[in-house]
């Protein structure tokens, strides 16, 4: 685990704070990525969980759990414009 010390900074409207890019690697999140978070608060600290992004391949086959799939399925659970009917 590191840690490091930041300080909190005016952005804006907000507040905001830079995280260093060896907090960064050591969480997984590249930091060229557009990542996103969940942010979960308590009362005395602040979690910053990284969301994973999920292709639209892998959301269509989220559920997929082995075995054939009809036509009727698949299209049921597209998630985009994958089909043209």
């Amino acid at each position: 685990m590191l840690v490091r010390a930041t300080k909190l900074k005016k952005w804006g409207n907000s507040q905001g704070i830079i995280l260093p890019k060896e907090i960064l690697k050591q969480a997984g999140v590249v930091a060229l990525e557009d990542v996103s978070f969940d942010i979960i608060s308590t009362r005395h600290e602040i979690i910053l969980k990284p969301k994973n992004k999920t292709t639209r391949m892998e959301k269509l086959f989220e559920n997929y759990t082995g075995g054939h799939l009809n036509d009727s399925e698949i299209i049921q659970n597209s998630v985009g414009e994958e089909f043209d009917l």
